[in-house]
């Protein structure tokens, strides 16, 4: 018989090559089993159960019929620059790693590798928000609801056709049991998600320093 295990119990500091999926909640009113709402809770039980294998990351849709823990999808190849300290998805099987606004190309040296969620039309609650996608041109993740920010290969951020929609966790305590990592901030210039866990916000390509949003985001991380 298997032991139910509450989310918030310390022993379940797992390391998160598991990590992929939340359970789910019908959202009010549906009946299609492929709309779902995604909950906080959800996304930290199946981190914290480690329900799914890494080989299970995908990039697809999830099957209706799938387990419930199945129902959002982590993408990986996601990394840290160091130098503009953006967060980006360098393109591996080419080698590039796309422009930084530090100059030259971003850095994935120390890297964790990162895994941002692939929004799939879910509904959600109050501790998501959409809208982020990659730029074609330098490859970080950066908002697009608030406009085109400012890419360092000059001009505007390019989304490139066809690209997937990301969603984030935001604003919510981060448990110690939890492999994930806070701290993380919209450029309110460049629209870039960069890290601020030293207390350095990195250089932008608008100018300066990041300027940070208040929101404080969460991603997930092998």
């Amino acid at each position: 018989m298997r032991q139910r295990i509450d989310a918030d119990d310390p022993r379940l500091a797992t390391p998160v090559s598991a990590l992929v999926a939340a359970t789910h909640q019908p959202a009010p009113g549906a009946s299609d089993p492929v709309v779902r709402r995604l909950t906080r809770r959800g996304l930290l039980t199946a981190v914290a159960a480690g329900t799914i294998a890494s080989g299970m990351l995908s990039s697809g849709p999830v099957s209706p019929t799938a387990a419930a823990t199945d129902y959002m999808n982590h993408e990986t190849g996601w990394r840290y620059c160091h130098r503009c300290r953006s967060l980006h998805r360098p393109r591996f099987e080419t080698g590039s790693r796309g422009p930084c606004a530090a100059g030259g190309r971003h850095s994935i040296l120390s890297s964790l590798a990162y895994l941002p969620s692939i929004y799939q039309g879910d509904s959600l609650d109050q501790d998501f928000e959409v809208g982020w996608r990659i730029c074609k041109k330098c490859l970080v993740l950066h908002r697009t609801t608030t406009g085109p920010g400012k890419c360092a290969t000059r001009g505007r951020h390019e989304v490139p056709k066809g690209s997937r929609v990301y969603l984030l966790m935001q604003n919510s305590p981060r448990p110690s049991s939890d492999p994930l990592q806070d701290r993380w901030r919209q450029c309110t210039k460049c629209r870039a998600l960069h890290s601020v866990w030293d207390g350095v916000s990195g250089r932008c390509p608008a100018g300066g320093s990041h300027d940070q949003t208040p929101d404080n985001y969460l991603l997930a991380h092998e």
